[in-house]
Formats: C-alpha cells, structure tokens, sequence
C-alpha cells in the first residue's frame, strides 16, 4: 500500500511480515487492504508469500 506521508509499505515489506508470522507459528493472516488502491506488486508480494510452505517428509 502506498500513500505519500501516510503510508508506504514495500513488497519486502510484505515478505518480512508473513515470513514473521510464520516463525510464530501464527494459525492464519489476515490483510487489511482497499484492494482498488493496493499496489500490484504488494499484492503480488503477499500471494507469493502466503503460498503454504512446502512438505518435508
């Protein structure tokens, strides 16, 4: 999401938070965004991070 001197929030961004939430064994997400005004590539960033982790055996 990025709005000049509100809010401005980098696809890295993205992969840090979901990745931080995954090392606390968070049971789910959730995202807050007006999807008409997110940027694709956060957008893009949080469907590449969301994607479950792979199964070891």
């Amino acid at each position: 999401m990025s709005q000049p001197g509100v809010i401005d929030i980098k696809p890295a961004q993205v992969l840090d938070m979901v990745s931080v939430g995954r090392a606390a064994n968070a049971a789910g997400l959730i995202i807050s965004w007006d999807l008409m005004h997110a940027p694709p590539d956060g957008v893009k960033a949080l469907a590449e991070a969301a994607k479950p982790p792979p199964v070891v055996d």
